[in-house]
């Protein structure tokens, strides 16, 4: 028994209807410019469906033709909104090309008469917007499986269109008595069951890009883009946790030098520049499962998974070089910005904690010769430097205790 068409078109209008409003709602709560690109896509892919009953009145040419511009400009719009979600805003123009491509192909083309040419052009245009959002997303996007799904979905969508437009270019389109008057039908419940699939994970995405963002902004220092301690503290156990004897992780504990004088003789906000002028410097020489952290002030931290203290030794010595080349002459007070770096592996510590306390005592040591150096305390030396500590009374471990 054939399903009414008529049935299915209401409901694909309202579906569409709905996806376009929670779109519209969303967005007036954050104005994220890919939901204003979902919004119209879903508002135009309504608006089509609700011209497609007019096809057999005296309206029934232009009807069409504005029916599949818009399904183009729906299309269309959903690519603009992956775009805009990819970080590639400046492509969601191409959005409105195959609209375009269309309309001159209807008004100008003796092709657009032939119901085949139509049904082919149109399909290809909505499968190579389709194929794009599917490679956009695994591209450019976070590979969670939300985002994999999604691209599944246009991936789906894009095998249809083709399927569609081979149909037509060899004139077996759907609406031929093969498919015994199944063709439309078929067309609108595809259409109808991607738009709620397609609506709802949409929606997702974007939530779950807007809270991955709010994490982010809890846990980056907003100066230098680098962690902050508290997401150094969370990821720096994880990481000390998983390390073995085989595969050690190194710490790197990092104090830019006579920093309170370089904001007392410039000013803070040459300072601030200093800082990320620094940050910069690290994030050139860390690695993909680094974690590079602002502690607090002039106080940075690099943690190594894998590194033993060779690997992290020649890091370190790498970045003090780097950044005095880089800083070289840009301070009136007769030196150079440097950095004096304190270095620690887990064959040291068991724990996060310990950790850092090994790589602060290597820090100070660095401090006391000097400043400008890298430096590993053995067991033996923090021992010593300990008693003699001791004897002054002034602390090896105490965070920013160490000669600044």
């Amino acid at each position: 028994m054939l399903i009414d068409v008529d049935t299915i078109l209401v409901l694909l209008i309202g579906t569409n209807l709905i996806a376009a409003a929670v779109m519209f709602a969303e967005w007036l709560r954050c104005r994220d410019i890919a939901l204003a690109w979902f919004f119209s896509a879903f508002l135009a892919l309504s608006m089509s469906a609700a011209l497609l009953p007019l096809r057999f009145s005296s309206w029934g040419v232009p009807s069409l033709g504005a029916a599949i511009v818009l399904v183009l400009l729906g299309h269309g719009m959903l690519f603009s909104g992956v775009a805009a979600f990819c970080g590639r805003p400046n492509l969601a123009k191409y959005g409105v090309v195959g609209a375009a491509v269309w309309l001159v192909f209807w008004m100008f083309s003796p092709l657009a008469d032939q119901q085949g040419w139509r049904l082919a052009l149109s399909s290809s245009i909505t499968a190579i917007y389709s194929y794009a959002g599917a490679h956009f997303l695994l591209r450019f996007a976070s590979r969670s499986w939300l985002v994999q799904l999604v691209a599944g979905v246009f991936a789906l969508r894009a095998a249809f269109s083709v399927a569609r437009g081979v149909a037509a270019a060899t004139g077996l389109d759907f609406n031929h008595p093969l498919l015994a008057g199944y063709g439309v039908t078929i067309v609108l419940m595809w259409g109808l069951w991607s738009t709620v699939l397609l609506g709802h994970l949409l929606l997702a995405l974007t939530h779950e890009s807007r809270e991955s963002s709010l994490v982010r902004l809890a846990e980056t220092d907003a100066l230098t883009g680098a962690d902050n301690r508290r997401a150094f503290v969370l990821k720096g156990e994880a990481i000390v946790a998983q390390s073995t004897s085989l595969e050690e992780t190194a710490l790197l504990m990092l104090d830019l030098d006579h920093f309170k004088q370089i904001n007392d003789e410039h000013g803070h906000a040459f300072g601030d520049e200093i800082l990320k002028e620094f940050a910069e410097i690290v994030r050139r020489h860390v690695g993909p499962t680094d974690s590079f952290a602002r502690l607090g002030g002039e106080e940075f931290a690099l943690l190594l998974p894998g590194g033993n203290a060779a690997v992290a030794a020649t890091m370190a010595e790498a970045i003090r070089l780097d950044f005095e080349s880089r800083t070289r002459g840009v301070t009136s007070l007769g030196r150079t910005a440097t950095v004096s770096i304190g270095v620690a592996t887990t064959r040291q510590a068991a724990d996060l904690d310990e950790l850092m306390k090994w790589a602060d005592d290597a820090l100070y040591l660095a401090k006391s010769k000097g400043r400008n150096r890298v430096e590993m305390i053995t067991p033996a030396v923090r021992k010593a430097a300990s008693s003699a500590t001791k004897a002054t009374s002034q602390p090896v471990s105490k965070g920013l205790a160490y000669p600044v």
